[in-house]
């Protein structure tokens, strides 16, 4: 998912700067509640890096999509164009990969787009980056929600979700350096 990210990431400036906007114009995007963000990434990092009964890291993976879902609910009606809609795909993204694990209690791997993305690694079921990875089987369910799109370039396989994801991400940066700085919707009410 990261070096789809990246991947994602040139071609989002440069449409932005095509379009007429400036990397400065980033700051300008109205972020609510940033740290809820942060503190929802690293709760569901947390597992990675602690050795934690499995009702504590299940504990922390809701948290932390508890977290994500807070500030995706407070910053999608706030902002406008292109930032919104990007908001609206990573929010959809997210749902996808989300369901996918909580369906299966892990995202699932197909064993087939794994080795058509190059890797020959044993698959190490149980670790991952953000989640637990399960075999996709017979038995698997939103199979075409998991990790089931081998990237060979990249040496990954992706889910519809990450895809989502990082397109997402893209529509934000891409419209937030044309931001002009307008006030966020629940700001720009006229007084008077």
């Amino acid at each position: 998912m990261f070096a789809l990210l990246l991947l994602t990431l040139a071609p989002s400036v440069a449409v932005g700067l095509a379009m007429g906007g400036r990397l400065a114009n980033l700051k300008l995007v109205s972020l609510r509640a940033s740290p809820v963000l942060f503190a929802g990434l690293v709760l569901g990092l947390a597992p990675l890096f602690a050795d934690l009964s499995r009702g504590a890291g299940r504990a922390l993976v809701i948290g932390s999509n508890l977290l994500v879902a807070a500030f995706l609910a407070l910053n999608v009606p706030r902002n406008r164009g292109a930032v919104r809609l990007g908001l609206l795909v990573i929010a959809l993204g997210w749902l996808l990969n989300m369901s996918a694990i909580v369906a299966n209690e892990g995202m699932p791997l197909s064993r087939w787009a794994y080795a058509r993305s190059g890797q020959t690694g044993e698959i190490a079921e149980g670790e991952g980056d953000f989640f637990k990875i399960v075999i996709a089987d017979e038995r698997t369910r939103l199979r075409a929600l998991g990790d089931v799109i081998p990237i060979r370039a990249l040496g990954q396989v992706v889910s519809l979700g990450d895809i989502a994801l990082a397109l997402g991400i893209g529509v934000v940066v891409a419209g937030g350096m044309r931001s002009r700085g307008e006030a966020p919707v629940d700001e720009a009410a006229p007084t008077g």
